[in-house]
């Protein structure tokens, strides 16, 4: 349910999609942001996945990535610096934490 998402984007629920994508979950809307979202276990995966999808077409954009379940260790400042330094790298122009 792409709800949850939408919510903490600030985008409405309703919100219209182009695609939708599982493993991992996500959407393309229609101006070409991409949103995709999974645990934070899965950050490599998440990550990888938006910038594989943008690189298909050159309309679309690694709009943001939602890792959720993101306590324990994916709480500590330091590992989530690492994982913000890679969605940069990769023009993810937002990563939530959830």
């Amino acid at each position: 349910d792409a709800a949850g998402p939408f919510r903490l984007l600030g985008l409405p629920s309703n919100q219209p999609n182009s695609h939708s994508y599982i493993k991992p979950h996500g959407r393309r809307l229609p101006d070409g942001r991409l949103i995709c979202w999974g645990r934070a276990s899965d950050w490599k995966l998440i990550l990888m996945a938006l910038h594989e999808r943008a690189a298909q077409r050159a309309t679309d954009k690694p709009y943001a990535a939602i890792l959720t379940d993101a306590n324990g260790k994916f709480a500590q400042a330091s590992l989530r610096n690492i994982i913000e330094d890679a969605a940069n790298k990769l023009k993810i122009e937002r990563v939530i934490w959830a």
